[in-house]
């Protein structure tokens, strides 16, 4: 795998992965910082080494789903699955077992996470709501 994993540093503001693109890499966050964008909007900030991004693609074979920008010069090891293609079945079966292994324990994580946002956010929607029904009792 090493042999399919390219380091590329990015400058700030520098895009790391267009949304709506199409390519066979994930990446690995070495160090620097950076931040997830869909549709113009911020989703998420990276800035701890060993950081998994980009993988969806790779398991759903659909566009990117979101941009990944540069805010900071960062160094990201990218990773092309191509290599996957000159490997024997039996490496080739090998090889997916172990990164979908990986990505599941990151998919879980990140829905855990986002889990937990939700209901913080329900928590504040409700709040909200009663501060407004009460405004409107008096």
């Amino acid at each position: 795998m090493l042999n399919a994993s390219k380091m590329i540093i990015y400058e700030p503001d520098e895009i790391i992965i267009a949304e709506g693109g199409f390519d066979d890499k994930m990446f690995i966050l070495l160090s620097g910082k950076i931040k997830v964008v869909k549709n113009k909007t911020w989703i998420a900030t990276l800035e701890d080494a060993g950081e998994l991004f980009g993988e969806l693609s790779m398991l759903d074979g659909e566009a990117r789903s979101a941009a990944v920008i540069a805010v900071e010069k960062s160094w990201c090891l990218a990773i092309s699955l191509a290599f996957l293609n000159k490997l024997s079945s039996e490496e080739r079966n090998a090889c997916y077992a172990v990164l979908y292994s990986v990505l599941a324990k990151v998919i879980a994580e990140r829905l855990k996470l986002a889990n937990e946002e939700l209901v913080v956010a329900q928590k504040e929607l409700d709040y909200v709501r009663t501060q407004l029904v009460q405004q409107n009792k008096i």
